[in-house]
């Protein structure tokens, strides 16, 4: 099959979890025969075509400055879709579009004028922060089928006026080779570590993630005894206002933060495998995947996961993770208080392993491929 992956923005550098995703997905049509092709917005100067281990990429150059180009924007990955179809003499067989908000579903509807056979998809793996454009669900329904990772949002957008009968659920998914149980002690020997209770956060740095709230928590807990390690790739605008905030606290020798340069990501398996308990502090899962792979990865990893009492990522981890109230300092400062203490649930942790299997790249995909055979 000849298939059309279409993003906002796909950079192969960056460690985020949309990246990291499509790459395998693009990775693992291309080593089953099928010709793979993701069509997404220029970032940070990347080439406007390039291969990637057996796939192709093609971006458009990208202007967010101005509201004008950015709807252009959208509204061109129809002609970039046309230019390939003319060039290659051979239309899309499936045209899969990712995103959060319904709205951005127009640049695939409009895709399909060029490949009027091609099955069209849609996944929507997170709640957008757009709320306005639910009321553009409706368009959903042009779709052959709307995947989602959850049941709260596909009763979302059943509420919005998707037709249920449109709706996959599939869910998000890791690779539990990468992600698995480490000898910790060896971990903690090799980064320097030993005989340290560790706490970490990774992932991206913005203020919607809740870390002010772990900082706050940490505050309250300082005197117990263990270190905690923030790992990033994101921009020093916004790194700087959490590093101000540990100084102003004096919590330096309780946080470090770890910066990941974009294109040298360091091993974060290990240090998630190395980790005592890992901590999520979402306040809600607006602009986060619905199934965060943090989340994942930790379970995968054997490590405890401390994350927050979410309706939706209670879909997920209920019975699997330590849950704070979300949005309250003192709650998480307790659970984490309370692990520090009384050490991990291991019980949880093996529960949660096994279920984290379930999520592994190599069997999730297959539906990928059933959907569009379908």
């Amino acid at each position: 099959m000849k298939i059309a992956l279409l993003t906002q923005g796909f950079r192969t550098f960056a460690p985020e979890a949309s990246n990291i995703t499509l790459m395998i997905l693009a990775e693992e049509l291309s080593k089953k025969g099928h010709e793979v092709i993701i069509f997404c917005n220029q970032i940070l100067k990347q080439p406007l075509i390039e291969k990637i281990n057996g796939y192709k990429v093609v971006r458009q150059k990208s202007d967010y400055n101005s509201r004008y180009k950015s709807a252009m924007q959208l509204l061109n990955f129809s002609k970039m879709i046309k230019k390939e179809v003319e060039q290659s003499g051979k239309e899309f067989d499936v045209i899969h579009n990712f995103s959060a908000s319904p709205i951005l579903a127009i640049r695939a509807v409009l895709a399909k004028k060029h490949s009027k056979n091609a099955k069209l998809i849609q996944t929507i793996r997170a709640r957008t922060n757009f709320y306005l454009s639910y009321l553009l669900t409706p368009l959903l329904n042009k779709f052959d089928f709307v995947v989602v990772p959850t049941n709260s949002l596909r009763k979302t957008l059943i509420r919005f006026g998707l037709n249920p009968i449109k709706i996959k659920l599939i869910s998000s998914y890791i690779d539990i080779n990468k992600f698995k149980p480490r000898d910790k002690n060896a971990l903690k020997r090799k980064y320097r570590l030993n005989n340290k209770k560790i706490l970490l956060y990774y992932g991206h740095m913005s203020e919607s993630k809740g870390i002010y709230n772990l900082i706050d928590a940490i505050e309250l807990i300082k005197d117990e005894d263990f270190i905690a390690l923030f790992i990033t790739g994101s921009g020093e605008n916004f790194i700087q206002p959490y590093e101000r905030a540990v100084r102003k606290k004096n919590l330096q020798n309780k946080i470090k933060i770890i910066k990941t340069p974009v294109k040298k990501t360091r091993n974060i398996e290990e240090y998630v495998a190395m980790a005592d308990a890992v901590v999520l502090p979402y306040p809600n899962l607006i602009s986060t995947e619905a199934q965060p792979s943090c989340v994942i990865e930790s379970m995968a990893s054997k490590t405890q996961l401390i994350t927050t009492d979410i309706k939706e990522l209670k879909e997920l981890v209920s019975g699997y993770a330590i849950l704070a109230k979300p949005c309250n300092t003192e709650s998480l400062a307790a659970k984490i208080k309370e692990f520090l203490r009384n050490g991990p649930d291991k019980r949880m942790i093996e529960k949660a392993h096994k279920k984290a299997l379930e999520f592994d790249y190599r069997r999730v995909i297959g539906r990928y491929l059933d959907i569009y055979s379908e």
